[in-house]
């Protein structure tokens, strides 16, 4: 019997490795304080039994528009280096971006917005 593989929290899994290369705070919840930058799943299948592809959006913000373009940039920058290597033992397959950046103002904020949305393929493991 072939057993269902798992597949991480795409949120909390980049969250981290954003957190890490970005330097500022990373999460699913908007900050009180700019810049930061938030990763949402808004969907994406499992396309087989080995590979789950979030669509994710991120959101880069900043107390300046030019700093939330450049935010995002390096988000981009970061997530576009994944495909082939692994984050905290999954394997990134690829990442396809296919909207963005945009400026996309919030109107709960008055910090700058600006979003980019994406697949990230992985690979999934066996359960524990």
């Amino acid at each position: 019997m072939i057993q269902t593989l798992t597949f991480p929290d795409i949120e909390d899994l980049l969250s981290a490795y954003l957190t890490t290369a970005l330097a500022v705070p990373v999460s699913t919840r908007a900050a009180t304080a700019s810049p930061f930058v938030r990763v949402l799943r808004t969907g994406g299948p499992a396309p087989t039994r080995i590979t789950d592809s979030p669509q994710v959006t991120i959101e880069a913000y900043h107390s300046r528009e030019s700093g939330a373009v450049e935010l995002l940039g390096r988000a981009r920058r970061a997530l576009a280096d994944l495909p082939g290597t692994e984050v905290d033992g999954w394997a990134v397959k690829s990442f396809t971006e296919f909207g963005g950046p945009a400026n996309l103002p919030d109107p709960n904020s008055t910090s700058h917005r600006y979003t980019l949305t994406a697949v990230v393929q992985i690979r999934g493991k066996q359960p524990i």
